[in-house]
């Protein structure tokens, strides 16, 4: 009797040993996948949150790509680098002048020499500097309107998102504002028989170290076409 009672009893525990394990792997299971779909939820709203950042500065900069700050900036560096004035007569400094433009494989617009103007457009930097010089002015840019720049770096998790994000290119976001044909005016004022005045202005170029970039290449060719062209004047009149 003692022998079927002890029987009896370790059957049931064994049995209820078998149902709570079936009952827990589906829990376990559940619990698991609940999880896995809650971390998921948790990423797609973080890379909703960072894409809607991110388009946000987008919409901005497209719709003011300038800065109070820069304009400034700007103003200042017209007055300091923008004249100059050459120890050339105005024939010599107009013509050099013109094949300095050209040198640069820029496209040459209005060309008037009685008014002394003179357009031209389609200046750039080579690939390499224009994509240091845009990340740059991207952070100014961003610091000067309270953006938190590093938006713009930060990598989304779901992988539905990254593919979205390579489409909208949210970090080249100054890529239209480099394919606009900036533009120059030279406007030439004879101030005396071997002295001339030149005048340089930009259109389209916004952030003032891009600016103070373009001025510097095309005042150096400038001077160098004008020392080409005096040196060659000086041997054909010795020839002569």
């Amino acid at each position: 009797m003692k022998l079927q009672t002890s029987l009896i009893i370790a059957t049931s525990v064994s049995v209820a040993v078998l149902l709570s394990g079936c009952v827990a792997a589906p829990l376990i299971v559940g619990a698991v996948s609940t999880g896995v779909s809650y971390k998921r939820g948790q990423d797609m709203k973080s890379d909703q949150d960072l894409m809607a950042a991110q388009a946000k500065i987008s919409r901005k900069f497209t719709s003011r790509p300038d800065t109070d700050a820069w304009n400034e900036q700007r103003k200042k560096m017209a007055l300091a680098t923008g004249d100059r004035i050459f120890e050339s007569d105005f024939p010599r400094v107009f013509d050099s002048l013109t094949l300095a433009v050209a040198t640069l494989e820029l496209k040459l617009g209005t060309i008037e020499r009685q008014s002394g103007l003179l357009t031209a457009s389609g200046i750039e930097l080579p690939p390499s500097e224009s994509k240091a010089m845009r990340r740059e002015a991207v952070n100014e840019w961003c610091k000067l309107n309270d953006f938190d720049v590093s938006v713009l770096d930060r990598d989304f998790k779901s992988s539905q998102m990254k593919n979205a994000s390579e489409m909208m290119d949210m970090s080249d976001m100054m890529s239209r504002y480099e394919k606009m044909q900036k533009s120059l005016t030279f406007q030439l004022v004879k101030m005396g028989d071997k002295q001339t005045k030149v005048k340089l202005r930009f259109s389209d170029v916004y952030y003032p170290t891009e600016l103070e970039t373009y001025y510097k290449i095309v005042w150096q060719a400038v001077d160098k076409q004008i020392f080409v062209d005096k040196n060659v004047e000086g041997a054909v009149e010795k020839r002569k």
